[in-house]
């Protein structure tokens, strides 16, 4: 097991965030078999407050214009595209192939 693989947080209500959580799994690329990250096994107080963001967000999300939605959309595709390469290689990585 490799402990210097960087390990992983959580993101919650627009936030990045370092699991109080000790459990943790090894992510490994398949192809190689090499421990490329730990990610956190969250706590039950973590869940719930990824939980308690979502149900808090949604009803301004779900009262937003169809149209202004798609923008948001639109905007997410553009930046994935300029960060294509960057995002081909982690998904290679995480599937092996």
């Amino acid at each position: 097991m490799r402990h210097d693989a960087e390990t992983l947080g959580y993101y919650v209500n627009g936030t990045a965030k370092k699991s109080s959580s000790t459990r943790l799994m090894d992510c490994f690329d398949p192809s190689t078999g090499k421990v490329v990250a730990r990610a956190p096994q969250c706590t039950a107080a973590e869940v719930e407050e990824a939980i308690a963001a979502a149900k808090a967000a949604y009803p301004a999300w779900s009262a937003t214009p169809a149209t202004k939605r798609v923008q948001v959309l639109f905007r997410l595709k553009a930046l994935m595209d300029a960060r294509l390469e960057e995002l081909t290689l982690l998904v290679a990585q995480e599937h092996g192939k």
